[in-house]
């Protein structure tokens, strides 16, 4: 779930905030250790623990769904303050396809207009399917304004 982190402890600080961008993800490390990971949720707890060679008891697992909300760590939240910085950090992993459909879906649905419309661009460009579309449609439809006129045929 984006966004997820695991507050270090262990071998690590217990101040220590591991999360993964497109730094970690597309390093060599990153393609080496995710090489094999189909289907796996990129964005996932399991996959910030294997990167950084987390036990299953190391740290605490977190995530934040309403990011745009604050209450973020400061190391996560400076990633995030501008639609820019948002792209920096994430913008490869949701241009090829690591944002599973219903992160997007959630973000298009939810998130401010800015983030939405970084997850509606990638759901278009993919093979639209029906919980797609549904939530395209959405995105881009303007609030409902009644009409006064009666149209006749």
């Amino acid at each position: 779930m984006f966004i997820s982190w695991i507050r270090g402890c262990g071998k690590r600080n217990s101040g220590t905030i591991l999360f993964l961008t497109d730094n970690e993800v597309f390093s060599d490390r990153g393609r080496k250790l995710f090489r094999d990971w189909c289907n796996v949720d990129i964005l996932s707890h399991a996959a910030i623990r294997h990167y950084y060679d987390l036990s299953s008891t190391d740290g605490l697992e977190l995530y934040k769904a309403f990011f745009w909300n604050g209450g973020l760590p400061h190391k996560l939240a400076e990633r995030l303050t501008t639609k820019k910085a948002f792209i920096d950090n994430w913008g490869r992993m949701i241009r090829d396809g690591f944002f599973p459909n219903s992160e997007l879906s959630f973000l298009v649905e939810i998130a401010p207009k800015p983030y939405a419309a970084i997850a509606a661009q990638r759901l278009l460009g993919q093979r639209l399917r029906n919980s797609v579309l549904r939530h395209l449609v959405m995105y881009a439809t303007e609030p409902y304004q009644p009409v006064d006129e009666v149209r006749r045929l």
